[in-house]
């Protein structure tokens, strides 16, 4: 078994080393993954082991007579412990959400904000990427939010409402929780 674990660690790490890393260049990049489905941003490559990234992670979704909306800028340094596809980044953010409903029988309607700062640490693979170009990736990202800044407008719906107070305990929870983000497919280009 612990010579299996070897041959995982070689496979994941060592190998895709053999593909290069991205050579100094800009360029940008495309992705979806979940939570957030859309995800685009530029990045810059210094040389083979150092990046750059700026992105833009959004979900949109919307359904009768609710809607939430998370949305995510973000910087991330990225390095290339092999100098080949794995890659490790560090980053900070600051994410938005923003949740509505309405309630068809009494048509009162409540609406959650949620903004807060983030710390993200992520890890991934970049293949194709070392001789510009298109290149191709996946990655896995651990988004840990702080400080977060919870407004909740509910027009006609007293602060002592169970429901008021439900959505006041999920908008804190929701700002003060870590979550992942997996990002199954992201396309770039680098000039």
């Amino acid at each position: 078994m612990k010579k299996l674990k070897y041959i995982v660690t070689f496979i994941f790490l060592a190998l895709p080393s053999a593909y290069a890393a991205p050579q100094a260049g800009a360029g940008m990049q495309i992705g979806m993954g979940l939570p957030y489905i859309g995800q685009g941003g530029i990045t810059y490559q210094f040389n083979n082991s150092i990046g750059l990234q700026a992105n833009y992670n959004v979900l949109d979704v919307s359904s009768g007579e609710a809607s939430v909306e998370l949305t995510m800028p973000e910087i991330l340094v990225t390095y290339h412990p092999f100098q080949g596809a794995f890659f490790l980044a560090a980053g900070v953010g600051t994410q938005s959400l923003e949740v509505t409903a309405t309630e068809t029988l009494t048509n009162n309607s409540i609406m959650a904000e949620v903004d807060s700062a983030t710390i993200i640490g992520k890890l991934g693979w970049m293949w194709g990427s070392d001789d510009g170009g298109f290149w191709f990736g996946v990655d896995l990202s651990y988004i840990m939010p702080s400080g977060d800044d919870v407004k909740i407008t509910a027009p006609g719906v007293s602060t002592s409402d169970p429901n008021y107070q439900d959505a006041v305990d999920a908008a804190e929870e929701f700002g003060e929780t870590a979550y992942p983000n997996i990002t199954f497919v992201r396309i770039g280009y680098i000039f």
